[in-house]
């Protein structure tokens, strides 16, 4: 994935940038769903950057997780640019794994959608260590992650947040009726 952003200013031009650090650090702290009032349709999520509102979408989440750093409080996933300035804490246990795409989530900043995307580099390394209880690898969702000599047992709650994803939702529907997970309706 690249740093390039296409952003959409109040003249309605699309202009795309490689950010330094310290403004992707700014963009980043700043990025929330858009509940605006315009544009949400074609611009889920916005940077506010004092009255002005730089609209964003993007091919899947807003944040994409870049590396994982250790520090003295524990591992860290880094986001938002080539530093470490911008972190969340590791959680094994809720990583989530769509096995048709490839693709790996774990949780973001709630203000930003809640999931983010692992950078599919970091991706293939954290999947070394994942356990399938299933019979089809290629099918099935990782069951367990090995971290540090731990079984940790990945709980699947990030399945909750997506929504109008046929792949998700066929996952969602078997950890379901096996009881693996436990799914809130929406009301």
């Amino acid at each position: 994935l690249s740093l390039s952003l296409s952003l959409f200013l109040c003249a309605c031009v699309y202009v795309y940038v490689v950010l330094d650090k310290v403004f992707l650090r700014f963009f980043f702290k700043r990025l929330q769903v858009n509940g605006s009032g315009r544009h949400e349709a074609d611009f889920p999520y916005v940077s506010l950057c004092g009255r002005e509102i730089n609209f964003l979408r993007c091919d899947d989440q807003p944040v994409v997780f870049t590396h994982l750093v250790s520090g003295e409080d524990g591992k860290r996933l880094a986001y938002g640019g080539y530093s470490d300035t911008i972190t969340i804490p590791f959680q094994a246990s809720k990583l989530c794994m769509l096995p048709q795409s490839g693709r790996l989530y774990h949780p973001a900043p709630e203000k930003s959608g809640a999931i983010g995307l692992v950078k599919s580099q970091l991706a293939i390394e954290l999947s070394q260590q994942f356990e399938y209880d299933g019979v089809n690898p290629d099918r099935d969702c990782p069951t367990h992650f090995i971290e540090d000599g731990h079984r940790i047992e990945l709980d699947q709650s990030l399945l909750q947040l997506f929504t109008d994803n046929e792949e998700v939702n066929e996952i969602r529907s078997s950890h379901e009726s096996a009881g693996t997970i436990k799914v809130n309706k929406p009301r």
